[in-house]
């Protein structure tokens, strides 16, 4: 009889959360563990030797999750829980920053003018907090200084990847610009797996609200059962001896440098140097596809980080030249200053157990044996309850993933199919005797 009961708390506990706790942007996102930022970094970047590790004060990952009916709003220092760095080249170093960024629940196709990503800012949001930026570094060529400058004229526009990537850290590929924000410009490496034999996971999302995921997907897009892939971009370098017209037969405003071979200016320096070819590879110009996913199986259109055969990023990185959905020029210069509004649901990791489990949580002891403790696969627990008892796992936001009987003193369950972040444990015996504790997924 009690058994029941646990389950029927479990069920009461969905159903006092929004159906929207279902939808993967409010539910993908990596809670934070407390896990604190930290850093290697040479001294004199220019001479890679001698690096030196930092351990930071501020938190990594995902700090708040709240949604409406409309958005889901999230908040993060962008900062990776994984030791980053260290940069050859680049003298920025991380820092929280205190972002707070919107999502649309049920993003929509563009119809008319596509949205351009933002170059040289903020596209969207790994699902670690960390921000994905866009394919520029900020320097385009400037005719007098025969240069990529940031005085440049913006017509022939410097690749970030090409440019910057030796200093995109190599534990993780991201680095810090001038304020510290650290960040993304193409392959997210820690949060995917390359090569693999399963689909990508969810790996961020753009701020139009369409997931972005790793490298691999179904061979055919809307068939869960075909085998999996690696997911190619459609884009190409350009067969050109001079840097005169745009991809489109367009004239450029200005000319740009002389094409080089082992140069300043080889084939590929300029975002320019690039155009999309239909059907060359799997995705579209928006660098997505309409396809079913792990996490979509009903269909969605999703954007793929694209990588070449051997793994190493590969044009547009992350999202073509334009959004693929609709997003507001105010959404898009207003990222990372999205307050969450009042009524909205919140999980906040300073109050971390979420209001549907609150009451299970704070009246019953937590006199639980549980290791190891952060989990990465299989979660033992030592209750001391003897005879039949249920065991019910809890995500972050009150939803019961797991449910299951056991009958022994010493209980395990795996949580290997879980994504990494805080869950509740809690463990009630047929005498109705509950015993709660909190724990950490890797």
């Amino acid at each position: 009889m009690k058994k029941q009961i646990l389950l029927s708390f479990a069920v009461s506990a969905t159903l006092t959360l929004s159906a929207q706790t279902d939808n993967p942007v409010v539910s993908e996102w990596h809670i934070t563990d407390g896990t604190l930022g930290s850093y290697t970094y040479y001294p004199d970047p220019q001479n890679p030797t001698g690096a030196i590790f930092v351990q930071m004060t501020d938190t990594t990952d995902i700090l708040n999750v709240c949604y409406d009916n409309t958005y889901s709003y999230v908040e993060s220092n962008s900062l990776a829980s994984y030791e980053m760095g260290p940069w050859q080249g680049n003298p920025n170093l991380p820092a929280a920053d205190n972002l707070s960024f919107r999502f649309p629940l049920s993003p929509t196709a563009e119809t008319g003018a596509h949205t351009e990503q933002p170059g040289t800012g903020a596209l969207g949001l790994a699902i670690n907090g960390v921000v994905t930026y866009g394919l520029s570094d900020a320097r385009s060529y400037e005719l007098s200084a025969d240069a990529n400058t940031g005085a440049g004229a913006g017509d022939w526009n410097s690749d970030a990847w090409i440019s910057e990537g030796e200093s995109m850290g190599p534990n993780g590929g991201g680095h810090a610009q001038q304020t510290g924000q650290y960040h993304y410009h193409a392959t997210p490496a820690q949060l995917y797996t390359d090569p693999s034999t399963s689909h990508s996971p969810i790996v961020g999302y753009a701020f139009d609200g369409y997931p972005i995921y790793g490298p691999f997907g179904y061979a055919n897009a809307m068939d869960n059962s075909s085998s999996i892939t690696r997911i190619m971009s459609s884009y190409q370098l350009r067969t050109m001896t001079g840097r005169t017209l745009y991809a489109d037969g367009s004239t450029a405003p200005t000319a740009g440098p002389a094409i080089t071979t082992g140069g300043d200016f080889d084939l590929g320096t300029y975002i320019e140097d690039w155009e999309f070819v239909n059907a060359l590879g799997d995705l579209d110009e928006y660098n997505g596809r309409t396809c079913v996913t792990p996490e979509y199986p009903t269909g969605t259109y999703a954007y793929f980080i694209t990588t070449d055969n051997i793994g190493d990023p590969a044009f547009p990185y992350i999202i073509g030249l334009e959004f693929y959905g609709v997003v507001s020029t105010n959404s898009l210069n207003n990222q990372g200053n999205f307050d969450s509004p009042a009524g909205a649901t919140c999980f906040d990791v300073d109050s971390p157990i979420p209001t549907s489990l609150a009451d299970l949580f704070t009246s019953n002891s937590s006199n639980i044996v549980a290791y190891p403790n952060p989990i990465e696969a299989k979660l033992t627990l030592e209750s001391g309850l003897s005879g039949t008892y249920t065991i019910a796992i809890y995500n972050a936001l009150g939803q019961p993933v797991i449910v299951e009987i056991a009958n022994t003193m010493i209980a395990s369950v795996s949580l290997e199919t879980l994504v990494s972040g805080v869950y509740f444990v809690a463990l009630t015996s047929e005498e109705g005797i509950t015993k709660t504790i909190r724990v950490v997924k890797q």
